[in-house]
């Protein structure tokens, strides 16, 4: 079985509320059944529902990145408040976070490490999060498009003259088009 937007849509709604138009929230919808349809939300096992709650703030991480890259908007909340309303399971995430937490890296309490594995497995789960995205958007062109059009209000010219959505517009056309090379 998949997780339905439905079981996350108040979680999502609490994480993607970067801009008053809901224009992230919708797009978060969207993207949500075109990692469905590529069968990243599964709940058949603990482990399984685990990586598919992480890929949701992996999506989340994603889109921030995008908005500080293009519109300059910072919004990169604390892991724990991104995970506040999932059922992250600590064993799951243990095992999830192996693949991709440095080893022998110093954790001074349980909360500190739970702090690095959940980066640690959201990090690891972003590329293919954006792997599926890059594909439903048909390339770095659409994808780059459908995320330009979260923010709301696009009818209005945000270009007041120094050449900031020009330089935003490269920018976040490149994070997209070079983001797995990196």
């Amino acid at each position: 079985m998949a997780v339905e937007w439905d079981e996350i849509s108040d979680a999502a709604s609490r994480i993607f509320s970067i801009w008053t138009s809901k224009g992230d929230l919708v797009f978060a919808k969207e993207s949500w059944s075109h990692l469905a349809a590529d069968g990243l939300t599964s709940d058949d096992c603990v482990y399984d529902l685990t990586r598919t709650f992480l890929r949701l703030v992996s999506l989340r991480l994603l889109y921030g990145e995008f908005c500080a890259t293009k519109w300059d908007e910072q919004s990169e909340p604390p892991i724990q408040f991104l995970v506040e309303d999932l059922e992250i399971d600590p064993l799951a995430l243990g095992l999830i976070a192996a693949h991709w937490l440095e080893p022998g890296s110093e954790y001074l309490d349980e909360f500190s490490l739970r702090d690095a594995a959940l980066t640690a497995a959201v990090e690891g789960l972003k590329p293919e999060t954006f792997s599926c995205l890059l594909k439903a958007y048909g390339g770095p062109i659409g994808f780059y498009s459908r995320l330009s059009r979260t923010a709301g209000n696009l009818d209005e010219d945000d270009d007041n003259g120094d050449g900031a959505t020009v330089s935003g517009d490269c920018a976040a056309f490149d994070f997209i088009r070079n983001y797995r090379k990196r």
